[in-house]
């Protein structure tokens, strides 16, 4: 079954965050502006890489390891 992820990044670092999701995860992410500041205050979200204020969400879909038996 398909597993969703996510990171944020903020302007400066959109660039590692994104190699990042590709050389772990093999895959390219969907880049979408993350939301207006109301709904930053509600719901904090931080660069994966620097800590700032996020600028985008980076989002992802992987096919989930099943256990071996």
């Amino acid at each position: 079954m398909p597993e969703s992820s996510y990171r944020f990044a903020c302007e400066e670092h959109m660039d590692v965050v994104i190699d990042g999701i590709v050389d772990d995860f093999a895959v390219a992410p969907t880049i979408l502006p993350w939301p207006d500041p109301t709904v930053r205050a509600e719901s904090p979200a931080v660069c994966h890489w620097c800590g700032k204020t996020a600028d985008y969400v980076l989002t992802w879909t992987t096919e989930a390891e099943t256990p071996s038996t």
